[in-house]
């Protein structure tokens, strides 16, 4: 894992301003990452849109019994 550090000069009356912005724009970075392994799996699939459709049909399924949604 790559660490990456900087050092932002933040004028202490905007700290609190100027964390909930950094924490937004980390975990919108965060979310795109994972959009773009998930479209990367997606393009490399071999799966038909149907066989797809029925896979997340079925772990729909699997996910409301485990969960007592559905007998």
């Amino acid at each position: 894992m790559v660490e990456v550090l900087f050092k932002v000069d933040v004028p202490s009356k905007l700290e609190s301003k100027f964390r909930i912005a950094l924490e937004k724009i980390i975990q919108e970075f965060i979310d795109e990452l994972d959009f773009s392994v998930a479209k990367e799996l997606q393009v490399k699939s071999r799966l038909t849109k149907d066989q797809a459709d029925r896979f997340a049909q079925d772990v729909k399924k699997g996910m409301a019994k485990r969960h007592g949604l559905m007998k």
